[in-house]
């Protein structure tokens, strides 16, 4: 064989060796890294599958106690008003909130996303005294007879029933909020104000599980304005409230302890008022609130007759602000009264708003035992128009005037009354809310009148932001929290490093 040929075989075989150890070298760094890319990919699907499951065990079982509401409205959470409420219950009481409806599942954008979570929170933290259900009449038709044997209330689909023992109410789900009135006058749509779903089911466990110490009837019949909000602002005073519709057979119960004549558009008939009277002289206490909107034609000649009883008298004209620092809107008609002294540690302002109103007025005549007060009145600026003709005439007789007064007979009869519906009205409270100056008066009004010392209130709520209530971040909360993102979830990552780190090296 020549040198060159023998050369040729030697740089030959050099080259098929090193391709050999190429493709070797090849062949194991394609094995490991397609080794690697299927541990990876199995490691991600054991997390992904791990999550899920761990999720759904965490969701079950402890759902609640890892929940925090941080916000600054806490939408979702009782306030410790309910929650004192709640623990001051005996531990056998059973409270059952039925909702007749299938439990809501898309909450976002519907009342549900504020009463659901709410309704979930009170059964968490009743310890076992609050239960929650969805059980929809359509296909369970036998649970409205089971929830009212009786037929007592007016039970239908959509409406959540709260009941304990024998005791039974109700709340439609609209009505566990407040509107702008003057936006559904306007453009004939609701839009909601305030969050008043604590309010309205702790109102209604407190109507359920309570001996009511004090009873108050509305009269109804005349055209009036709704009273649902004042019912519940009694409520929350341990005061239950029944209607007593005006007719030929009136009467006035004799457990009777508050008469409430809230808005009426028509003057009570004679009978009505005679009974009236006779409640006041056996020392009967009595609320009338009226206006000058939608009843500028009427003189309530019979109501009047009730009131000078007791030395007081509503007018038939309509007050009017002047002056532009109190006045709210133009014309004077809407604007802010003033309270007086004797009231003002009552409430959280010195001024309260006031809509068309009719002037209250001490009678010139000498009664025996009465003792009549102003509560609110006027600026000195303020005059009176009346209606001529079907017209609004413009104020000739200028000067002060009171919105609101009171009339005590000695130890007997008391009366409250407002020359607006500010006070008493649903209208005015569903715009305002419960947290209102005026509803705060209204309150303690009752308050006094009735000796009422206990109290469960719990304000109304504006709609949930997203800012954090420090007050909020509980010591157990933060801890979970910073044992979440400070340990738990760092530590997964240095574990799961790890094992990379150690599947990459042996490989």
């Amino acid at each position: 064989m020549s040198k060159t040929n023998k050369n040729k075989q030697v740089v030959e075989s050099a080259v098929s060796k090193r391709a050999n150890e190429d493709s070797s070298k090849k062949s194991a760094t394609d094995t490991r890294f397609k080794s690697l890319k299927y541990y990876a990919i199995g490691l991600s699907l054991i997390v992904i599958v791990s999550v899920f499951v761990l999720n759904a065990i965490f969701d079950g079982l402890f759902s609640k106690s890892l929940t925090f509401d941080l916000s600054g409205t806490a939408q979702n959470t009782i306030s410790s008003v309910t929650q004192n409420y709640l623990d001051s219950l005996p531990a056998e009481t059973e409270i059952r909130i039925v909702g007749l409806m299938d439990k809501p599942e898309s909450l976002a954008g519907t009342p549900y996303e504020y009463i659901v979570p709410l309704l979930d929170d009170y059964a968490f933290k009743s310890n076992g005294k609050v239960t929650v259900e969805y059980i929809n009449p359509k296909t369970y038709p036998t649970i409205i007879a089971q929830l009212d044997p009786d037929s007592s209330s007016q039970i239908s689909d959509g409406m959540y029933v709260i009941k304990c023992g024998d005791r039974i109410t109700t709340l439609i789900p609209s009505s566990c909020f407040t509107y702008d009135q003057n936006v559904m006058a306007q453009y004939g749509y609701y839009l909601p104000t305030s969050n008043v779903v604590e309010s309205s089911f702790t109102n209604a466990i407190v109507a359920v599980t309570t001996d009511m110490s004090n009873k108050a009837y509305f009269i109804t019949g005349l055209q009036e304005d709704p009273h649902t909000s004042f019912s519940n602002i009694l409520s929350s005073l341990f005061i239950e409230s029944v209607d007593l519709p005006v007719s030929d057979s009136f009467a006035i119960p004799e457990d009777c302890d508050l008469l409430i004549l809230s808005g009426p558009n028509v003057d009570i008939p004679t009978n009505v008022a005679d009974a009236l009277i006779s409640f006041l002289s056996n020392g009967g206490k009595l609320i009338v609130s009226t206006d000058f909107y939608y009843n500028s034609a009427e003189h309530f000649n019979n109501l009047n007759r009730v009131l000078n009883s007791m030395n007081l008298n509503i007018d038939y004209s309509l007050i009017s602000e002047n002056d532009p620092s109190y006045s709210l809107v133009d014309g004077g008609f809407e604007f802010l009264g003033t309270v007086t002294s004797d009231y003002a540690s009552l409430v959280s302002s010195p001024t309260l708003r006031v809509s068309y109103a009719r002037p209250v007025r001490q009678i010139d005549s000498t009664l025996p035992n009465i003792v009549v007060t102003p509560l609110i009145y006027s600026t000195q600026n303020a005059s009176l128009s009346t209606v001529v003709d079907e017209q609004l005439t413009s104020g000739s007789v200028t000067g002060q005037f009171n919105i609101a007064m009171k009339a005590v007979n000695g130890s007997a009869g008391t009366v409250y009354v407002f020359g607006t519906n500010n006070f008493t009205s649903d209208v005015y409270i569903s715009t305002y809310g419960f947290n209102d100056a005026n509803v705060e008066l209204t309150r303690e009004v009752v308050r006094g009148m009735l000796n009422v010392n206990s109290s469960i209130i719990v304000d109304s709520k504006t709609f949930a932001d997203y800012s954090i209530n420090d007050n909020l971040s509980t010591g157990s909360g933060v801890s979970v929290l910073a044992t979440v993102f400070l340990i738990v979830i760092p530590f997964g990552f240095v574990v799961t490093a790890a094992v990379v780190y150690k599947k990459r090296k042996n490989l």
